[in-house]
């Protein structure tokens, strides 16, 4: 094998490592965004399920005065509605 011709091999195996390199990056970022959307989808199906155990909530104060739901708020009701709906979208765990 002449020098040149190990040098070329050298230059083909230095792009395969970049191309692999590449790849397992843009693998990693697929991976995160993936990551995030999944988060995303449960906070959306928890804040909907909450929504609905909240509306089925008995309310302490006058008839007729209960809260409107708001979305992503943080009384305590709405936070005890949400932990019941990740408990029942977990399964119950």
């Amino acid at each position: 094998m002449t020098d040149e011709e190990i040098l070329a091999g050298a230059r083909v195996a230095m792009k395969w490592r970049k191309v692999v390199a590449d790849r397992d990056a843009r693998i990693e970022e697929l991976e995160q965004e993936r990551d995030r959307l999944r988060e995303a989808l449960i906070r959306i199906a928890v804040e909907e399920k909450a929504k609905q155990i909240y509306e089925r909530m008995p309310y302490d104060g006058l008839q007729g005065t209960k809260p409107a739901w708001v979305e992503y708020g943080n009384s305590d009701k709405q936070d005890e509605a949400r932990r019941q709906a990740r408990a029942a979208l977990d399964g119950g765990k």
